[in-house]
């Protein structure tokens, strides 16, 4: 790691050492700055200006002077539309307005004052070009008028994300992650930093954005930085996303809005096109809510609250069928004449299995019919396969309906503005979003897509996600220094499961699957896993649940003197989370082989061992086991419970060296913890990996105006990446500390391995004893496993690990480019 520190070179201890003369201490504004120039009609410039700033939404009112060069900035104003005015005497006082504030951004006002009566006011109309002829960081901003009313995919605020130079869309996960549309500077989706109000709004799991509000009434404005070369930004190498929420204000008002989309109002898309479909799918999306703002006190209090539901129902059968194989009415009569044993008994109890066959006027095929098969239900003429002298007659059956589903979303929000002084606000918002969709969408067909109808009572599954979050901001106003103070709490719960049935009835059973001669449906039997040769009741897995609780406090302090605007922070973030999350932890039994004797083989599995399986899976979770006999002593609880705690300190200076000409110099130190070293606490068979302690991240960038319209800037920045949580998951859900076997029925196919199966359908098919008992002659290959020997079964389970000398990810990030205004609507840009 030291090495790390070495590639900074002579300029890494430079930027330090301009930096430790100036000051000391995850910081991201959510305001902007604006920079008053002041000269006569001469062009000299012109000091003790008394400069206001007012929003006239607020009336909030920010007041100063400028200095004997003439110019005053005036840090975190909040973003919207405000009137500057100058005054003093002898000279006639000057107003500008509109002057648009975004978050970010230097909105620099030139005023020319003219010698007259100071009671005399001048309106000039603001023409803040749009080039930001001080900064040099890139950025692209939308305003509240521009986040409502752009059409944005899903109407997700952060597909504005994809409009902004430098930005490629990365639909597919591939660790881009589902919650991120987008990838920036060559990282990952997932290493994109998503804030509201500059507090985190990252999904710890995966990456992304936690909350995805598609109300854009309560949009203020939508940031993304592509560069990040101030020292205030981090935490990510990608962009920064910067959402701010609206404010009430002086005028009650609101809005209702109501988005509806429908079927009829679509083209066919290529999978409908490809499914030979003449219209498209079912659909309909209504989307309803609104917004009501406004003030408790004038001029000092306001109050703002939305909310907003969404209803999307979808029915992609016809795209998407579910084709699965089931004893027709004669089969059911047969399978309940035979002589019951727990297996079968739990066969018969599937709802899907004693209803399906029923459907006989179901649709199967369109006209004309193909030969060997049926209009309706059951498809194909029925084949019947055998357990022992009796034939059970099976068919393949296409379920009606079977993929047609719906998602329930709805957000809400509250805000609370106070005007504590002349110097002192403070606010507080509340967002709540919970989302509930099909489990997984798109899922193969064969596992009957968004619910496979095989399962047991519990069959339907659902993916749900509920967020929260509070924030308190409190800021104090100097007449050359701000202090910013904020608070908040976020919780974050994502699951899957059958959401809808009590724990109580819940599957806790293996899943089964049975491969018999059920008379297939050629030639496409193999593409449904449910459907011809094979069947598959129950699931292999509990429900999952993770629940994250997310403590932040910052501080931060700004103050300008002369040319120079310096701010240093620090940001403190706990991360508490717990998942239940653990694949295969029920197991699986696999009966019959090549399409022969698994109904037999099932249908008489005995109520003890031996099972007349072939195959059996499963996992156990989190064993403690003995590191050198591989012996294990017993099972730990099975739910992770991560900590985490990140800390982040930064200090920057943006000195003005000429009119023309912006530095930024600043230095950023990251440490987020060693979150992954939580497991090792839980289960000494994990690593335990050193923290990163020398997270150092120098920050320089540059800002040229090198013409009235013409700006070229540039920089340099190291950028580091946290671990996402999914990392000490996967090592926690895997060998040794959840080993996963796989085991073969000795009696049936002896010489094949040494781990017998210990249960019987519906029971646990693997158990400690029978592990422990069960020692191989070595891990590199089948034949090693299947061979007995000295070497622990528990050593041959699959691991994903991590090394011991592990550090954060980090990136070089150079930026050089040119930014062209050609006219007060367009902008060119080319870096």
């Amino acid at each position: 790691m030291h090495g790390r520190l070495a590639r900074f070179g002579w300029a890494g201890f430079v930027i330090l050492a301009l930096l430790a003369g100036a000051g000391s201490l995850t910081a991201q504004t959510i305001s902007g700055v604006i920079a008053v120039h002041v000269r006569d009609s001469q062009g000299k410039p012109i000091g003790a200006v008394s400069i206001e700033i007012k929003n006239p939404a607020t009336g909030r009112s920010y007041n100063a002077s400028t200095l004997a060069d003439g110019n005053y900035r005036f840090p975190e104003i909040p973003p919207g539309v405000y009137e500057v005015t100058a005054a003093i005497e002898d000279f006639e006082t000057v107003t500008h307005k509109p002057v648009q504030v975004n978050v970010n951004r230097v909105t620099n006002e030139e005023f020319v004052m003219k010698p007259g009566p100071v009671t005399v006011t001048v309106e000039v109309k603001s023409t803040s070009p749009m080039t930001d002829t001080t900064g040099a960081t890139q950025a692209s901003s939308f305003p509240e008028q521009q986040s409502r009313e752009l059409p944005v995919l899903t109407r997700d605020v952060n597909n504005l994300g994809l409009l902004a130079p430098g930005v490629l869309s990365v639909r597919t996960f591939s660790f881009g992650s589902t919650l991120v549309p987008f990838s920036v500077n060559g990282s990952r989706g997932r290493d994109n930093n998503f804030i509201i109000d500059s507090v985190d709004n990252n999904e710890p799991l995966f990456g992304g954005a936690a909350t995805q509000f598609s109300n854009t009434d309560i949009i203020a404005e939508y940031n993304i930085l592509t560069t990040q070369l101030k020292a205030e930004f981090g935490r990510n190498s990608g962009a920064t996303v910067n959402v701010i929420t609206k404010s009430g204000s002086n005028r009650m008002g609101g809005t209702l809005f109501w988005y509806g989309q429908h079927d009829s109002l679509n083209a066919r898309n290529a999978a409908e096109e490809v499914a030979l479909l003449n219209k498209p799918t079912r659909y309909y999306e209504n989307q309803i809510g609104g917004t009501l703002g406004g003030p408790i006190v004038k001029d000092k209090t306001f109050f703002f609250v939305s909310y907003q539901w969404d209803r999307t129902r979808n029915n992609l059968s016809n795209v998407f069928p579910v084709v699965s194989t089931y004893p027709t009415p004669a089969g059911l009569t047969a399978l309940r004449s035979l002589p019951v044993n727990p297996a079968l008994l739990s066969y018969l109890s599937v709802p899907s299995v004693s209803s399906i066959p029923t459907l006989t006027t179901a649709p199967c095929f369109d006209a004309p019919v193909p030969a060997g098969f049926n209009a309706t239900n059951p498809c194909q003429t029925p084949t019947s396969a055998f357990v022992g002298a009796t034939a059970i007659p099976y068919s393949t059956y296409l379920v009606p309906d079977a993929n047609a589903y719906e998602v329930k979303d709805h957000q809400w929000s509250a805000r609370v503005d106070h005007r504590l002084s002349n110097s002192s606000d403070i606010y507080a918002r509340y967002l709540f979003d919970e989302v509930r969709t099909p489990r997984v969408a798109l899922s193969n067909a064969g596992e009957s897509a968004f619910a496979d109808l095989g399962l047991l009572s519990d069959y339907r599954l659902l993916a749900r996600q509920r967020s929260q979050s509070f924030l308190a901001d409190h800021r104090y106003y100097w007449a050359r220094s701000l202090n910013e103070f904020r608070f908040s709490f976020s919780r974050i719960s994502t699951g899957t499961g059958p959401f809808q049935m009590p724990e109580t009835v819940r599957n806790t059973v293996p899943a089964a699957t049975i491969n018999d001669a059920f008379g297939g449906f050629f030639p496409f039997s193999r593409r449904f896993t449910a459907a011809g040769e094979i069947f598959t009741i129950g699931r292999d897995s509990s429900p999952n649940q993770v629940s994250t609780n997310i403590f932040q406090f910052q501080e931060n302090f700004s103050h300008n003197r002369g040319n120079h605007s310096y701010k240093f922070g620090v940001n403190f973030v706990r991360v508490l989370s717990n998942i239940n999350s653990m694949p295969s932890d029920l197991g699986q039994y696999f009966f019959g082989n090549s399409g022969f004797g698994g109904l037999q083989a099932f249908a008489t599995e005995p109520a003890a061992a031996p099972s007349n399986a072939l195959v059996v899976i499963q996992r156990l979770p989190n064993v403690i086991s003995n590191p050198i006999t591989g012996q294990i002593i017993g099972q730990g609880n099975p739910k992770l419970s991560l900590r985490e705690f990140d800390h982040f300190y930064f200090f920057q200076d943006d000195w003005r060296v000429t009119k023309e000409f912006t530095l930024s110099l600043g230095i950023r130190y990251e440490n987020f913890g060693q979150p992954l070293n939580r497991v090792n606490q839980l289960n000494r068979r994990a690593p335990i990996v050193g923290r990163d302690n020398n997270n150092f991240a120098p920050r320089f960038g540059f800002a040229w105006n090198l013409y009235a319209h013409t700006v070229i800037r540039g920089g340099y920045a190291m950028m580091y990446n946290p671990m996402v949580l999914n990392i000490p998951l996967l090592v926690w859900q895997s060998g040794p500390v959840s080993p996963f076997f796989v085991a073969v029925n000795q009696a049936t196919l002896p010489g094949l391995t040494v781990l017998p199966i210990s249960g019987t359908y519906p029971n646990a098919p693997i158990s400690i004893a029978g592990v422990n008992a069960s020692k191989v002659s070595g891990c590199s290959s089948i034949i090693g496993r299947a061979i007995s020997g000295t070497v622990p079964l528990i050593d041959c389970a699959a691991q994903d690990t991590v090394a011991t000398n592990m550090v954060n990810p980090y990136v070089h990030n150079f930026s050089l480019g040119i930014q062209q205004e050609l006219s007060p609507n367009m902008l060119f840009e080319v870096g």
